[in-house]
């Protein structure tokens, strides 16, 4: 593709082809659109790490909650010890998984606080 005098050392070779193609009203050059200079804000979660977030509380829960499960199966597996341990342990369960799905979701919706 020859240069022409209308075309300047500016124009890239895709801009040319855009040029020649839809004229020069139609094609996309610096003049017809602006990038946008506004200054961007940062996001308040950007660089917060896995700790900042919580999310070794979730696991911690979710490790006493196999714990917990282990010691309700055994309370209630041998005759000798009182099921309400294990009905105990149970509750406990229960209330540490709801916990950990709470706080799981407002860390996925950002709106666990620090």
């Amino acid at each position: 593709m020859a240069e022409t005098p209308e075309y300047d050392a500016h124009h890239t070779r895709l801009e040319v082809r855009l040029i020649e193609a839809w004229g020069k009203d139609m094609a996309m050059t610096p003049r017809n659109y602006a990038i946008d200079q506004q200054p961007q804000r940062q996001d308040p979660e950007y660089g917060k790490s896995a700790t900042e977030f919580g999310i070794f509380r979730v696991f911690a829960e979710l490790l006493g909650a196999a714990f917990l499960l282990a010691v309700g199966v055994h309370f209630l597996t041998m005759p000798s010890e009182p099921d309400a341990v294990a009905w105990g342990a149970f509750a406990l369960i229960a209330i540490l998984l709801v916990d950990s799905a709470r706080h799981l979701f407002r860390i996925s919706t950002g709106k666990e606080k620090r």
